[in-house]
Formats: structure tokens, C-alpha cells, sequence
């Protein structure tokens, strides 16, 4: 997709001028700057809601449907989530054991689904979780590196799924205030008895303004081939959070544009999704560390955008099964 060229050009000029500026610049942080990593226990908490619409087009081959004039859907979610992680620090050996949950529900009005044919004024849910962890090495002067792992169901609206994911992920610090960051996962499961597996891969960086206030832009891209049928998954994050200084509550807002395709030989779906997105987090372990400090050395994101973050596609490809 041109999304996801764009972005890779972007992402590597950015990544190599960020390289080329390490020639140049400190190793490390300050040396005033303050070392957090002290073995022991640290973690996240965080809440928030996403206010998303897709619009969708259904196109079918060889289907009564393709002489209906009823082929797109405008439609309007809500999803309240929250996400929770614990780790543990060896400083010693720089290695880093991390435990994390996160819940995304998605509530769309079953009248923008089915229509007419619905007879009802309940929402429709997509409940997506996982239970997760993260196991790296780390830095704080340098970057990290490390496996992570995750179980991830998924509730069609009382249909469950079940898939896991594997993968690779690093960062790099490039002096006190950028960070770049990429990963790359596996991932296996089912839907509708319809076995699936493919990869997914992510690279982002956050610019710190301030040492309580960054700015993030990243990258997904996934692509998942099953029995029958292809999704494939691009998305752009931008977001901007600040820490209140010498608390450890933080405010973060963002914005996601996102590009579904769902397609085999009868039929293509997509949908483009504009997410806006706020909510709160509270940071454990050094309740007077800035933001920068706490991003380098407490918990990681492991939650994903196509699995988690986004509904599913499979909720409304059902409106063209059924009707």
C-alpha cells in the first residue's frame, strides 16, 4: 500500500540521520541526569477511551451482492481500555523479566452493521485481550534488546478466538532526548474455524521536548494469510504524553489512521479507520523520575495494533454473510 512505502522511506532517512548523529553527540545521558536502574520492582497502570469510525466498502465477485447498491458502511465505535504491566530488574546483568494485560472493548450501534435487517438497538462487542510478557536486555545509556511474547483472545460478539504472537523488538537511545525503536513478530491463530498465521512489523520513534512531555510517531504494518482468505493491516500512530513532575501520573492523547483489507477470490473488504484516543497512566518505581527516565527504564508496550487496538474486520464482514 502507499501508506506503507511512504512511512518506510521516511522511517529509514529518519533512522540514518539519527545514526549519523550519534557520531556527534554524548554516548550517554548527563552526567547529573539520574540512574533509576536500582534491581527490584517497577510497572504501569493506564486507562483511556478511543473515539474510532471506519469506513468500509465490501466488493464481491460472482455475488448477488454486487448489484446491491449497499456496498459501504459509515461506521462509529467506541473502546474503553486499559493496560497493566509489572517488571523486574537485574541491574547487574542489565536483564529485564516483564509480566502485562491489556483489554480493548469495542462497542459499535448494531443498527450501522445490519440495518434494517438487524431488529435491534444493541451494540455490538469486540472484546480483544492478552496476557503477555517481555523478556530484554537494557541499557539505560544505550538501548535494549529482547523477546516478547503474548496470548491474545478475541470476542466476536460472544464467538471467541484464540491466537499467540512472538517476536523480536529493540531500541536505541540517541543522546537525552530521541529514541528510536523497531520490532518484528509471528503470529498463529483461528477465526470462524479458519486457521491463520503471518508477521507483523512496527518501528516508531518518540522526540522529548521536555523531559516530562514526548512526542511519538510509529509504524505498524501486519499482513495474515489464512485457509480461505488475506488481511493485511497499516497504520500510523501519532501521540503526545506528559508527566506531571515529581508525580507519577501521566496524560497522553493521540491519533491513528488505520487501512484494513480482507480479501480471497470472491470478495475484497477494507476499511479505514480514524482513531482519536486519551487517557491516563501511572508510573511505579520513582515517583520523582521524568518521563524520558521512566520510558528507558520501566515498562514496554507490548500490545498490538492489528489484534488489539483495532476491531476486528470479521464484525462486519458477517453483515454481507448474513444479509
Amino acid at each position: 500500500m502507499s501508506i506503507s512505502r511512504k512511512f518506510a522511506l521516511s522511517a529509514t532517512s529518519v533512522m540514518a540521520l539519527g545514526v549519523m548523529a550519534t557520531y556527534h553527540a554524548p554516548s550517554a545521558m548527563a552526567a547529573d541526569a539520574p540512574m533509576l536502574c536500582d534491581s527490584g520492582f517497577a510497572g504501569t497502570v493506564g486507562a483511556g477511551y478511543i473515539f474510532g469510525n471506519a469506513d468500509v466498502d465490501f466488493m464481491y465477485n460472482n455475488s448477488s451482492n454486487s448489484d446491491t447498491d449497499d456496498n459501504s458502511l459509515d461506521l462509529d465505535y467506541g473502546t474503553f481500555f486499559g493496560e497493566a504491566a509489572a517488571l523486574y530488574k537485574f541491574c547487574e546483568s542489565g536483564i529485564n523479566i516483564q509480566g502485562d494485560f491489556a483489554f480493548h472493548s469495542h462497542q459499535m450501534d448494531a443498527d450501522d452493521i445490519f440495518g434494517s435487517h438487524g431488529g435491534s438497538d444493541d451494540e455490538l462487542g469486540n472484546d480483544r485481550w492478552h496476557a503477555g510478557g517481555v523478556m530484554f536486555w537494557r541499557d539505560e545509556d544505550v538501548g535494549l534488546v529482547g523477546l516478547d511474547g503474548s496470548f491474545i483472545n478475541n470476542d466476536l460478539n460472544g464467538y471467541n478466538f484464540d491466537s499467540w504472537r512472538i517476536g523480536l523488538r529493540g531500541e536505541y537511545f540517541l543522546g537525552e532526548m530521541f529514541t528510536i525503536g523497531a520490532g518484528a513478530g509471528y503470529n498463529d491463530g483461528d477465526t470462524y474455524g479458519e486457521n491463520w498465521n503471518g508477521f507483523d512489523v512496527n518501528a516508531w520513534g518518540r522526540l522529548y521536548l521536555m523531559d516530562n512531555f514526548g512526542l511519538l510517531a510509529r509504524f505498524d504494518w501486519s499482513d495474515f494469510e489464512g485457509d480461505y482468505d488475506k488481511l493485511s493491516t497499516s497504520a500510523l500512530t501519532g501521540e503526545g504524553e506528559f508527566k506531571l513532575p515529581d508525580h507519577p501520573l501521566s496524560l497522553f492523547l493521540g491519533v491513528r489512521y488505520a487501512e484494513q483489507e480482507l480479501d480471497d477470490d470472491w470478495r475484497e473488504i477494507t476499511a479505514d479507520h480514524l482513531q482519536v484516543y486519551g487517557g491516563l497512566k501511572v508510573y511505579f518505581g520513582s515517583n520523582d523520575a521524568s518521563l524520558a527516565a521512566h520510558h528507558r527504564s520501566n515498562t514496554l508496550d507490548n500490545s498490538s495494533v492489528s489484534l488489539e487496538k483495532l476491531p476486528s474486520i470479521n464484525i462486519v464482514e458477517r453483515r454481507k454473510r448474513l444479509f
